[in-house]
């Protein structure tokens, strides 16, 4: 890869990684509002057999089920790598860019 090729994609992955929290509470708040549908196509809690769950995700589902809890609410980091929570100056500069 060229000098120029390789410079452009290191600034395209800061940028990618910059916004990246951004981008994740986005699918959260969706995920959240869909009850975790893309969770739920395959993983559903009445089809869930608590019986053979260790006794810590027992105990979990079960209160999470009482809760009223979505998969979403425990389960995030799963199918990608969570991303590291900004400081809440940088927070503040990304929330007036996405403004503009």
């Amino acid at each position: 890869m060229g000098e120029e090729a390789e410079a452009r994609r290191e600034v395209a992955l800061k940028k990618f990684n910059d916004y990246r929290w951004n981008m994740a509470t986005r699918v959260w708040a969706k995920m959240k509002a869909s009850d975790s549908r893309e969770c739920r196509n395959c993983h559903d809690f009445e089809n869930m057999n608590l019986d053979i769950q260790d006794r810590s995700a027992r105990k979990k589902h079960g209160r999470a089920t009482d809760k009223g809890q979505t998969c979403i609410d425990c389960h995030k980091g799963i199918a990608h790598t969570e991303p590291d929570e900004p400081d809440e100056d940088e927070t503040e500069t990304t929330e007036d860019a996405d403004a503009s």
